[in-house]
């Protein structure tokens, strides 16, 4: 676990103890920039149409954040209004307290869906992201990507790929970022 100090993710928006400190317009355009080049190996990384989505056990489907509550941060919750909106939708996550009020997975069926959970993500709720039972996706509050695969043959496959389209992985991690050299 990062000690909250010694973070340079999301908590170092507005963190003069962090060692990198971001504004909230470093964050969003970090954010953009992140998505799009994720757009362009979405179809790599989930090879097969049907993602499922899931909080990390010890979770829910809600983002627990002082900063959603504070007004320095408003920012944040027009992304997190629509996240929510896709789980009430998906009936999910619903308003109304009920017995069983959550599911634990639910279907991802387009990158837009994707998109708004990938947001909450990387705003400190972690979801995990399974594609056919043959590899998951983190996305972290440091706009990196970790992806774990079933066998060495579909990572090497995978990898292939990404290096074809221009991504980078980083050796020994299976993290990808843009080469922007």
């Amino acid at each position: 676990m990062i000690d909250f100090h010694e973070s340079w993710g999301f908590d170092s928006l507005n963190n003069f103890y962090a060692p990198i400190i971001f504004s909230s317009r470093q964050w969003i355009k970090f954010e953009m920039k992140f998505f799009q080049m994720f757009r362009q190996a979405c179809n790599i990384i989930f090879a097969h149409k049907e993602i499922i989505v899931t909080p990390y056990l010890e979770r829910n489907w809600l983002l627990y954040n002082n900063k959603i509550e504070d007004k320095q941060y408003d920012w944040i919750q027009n992304d997190y209004k629509e996240y929510i909106v896709l789980l009430e939708e998906a009936r999910i996550e619903n308003p109304i307290p009920q017995w069983n009020n959550q599911y634990r997975g639910g279907i991802i069926t387009n990158f837009i869906e994707f998109e708004i959970q990938g947001k909450i993500a990387v705003k400190g709720l972690p979801l995990l992201f399974f594609n056919n039972g043959d590899r998951f996706v983190t996305i972290t509050d440091y706009l990196t990507i970790m992806i774990k695969f079933k066998d060495k043959y579909i990572l090497e496959r995978a990898k292939a790929k990404l290096l074809k389209i221009g991504l980078v992985l980083y050796k020994d991690k299976p993290v990808i970022s843009s080469d922007e050299q």
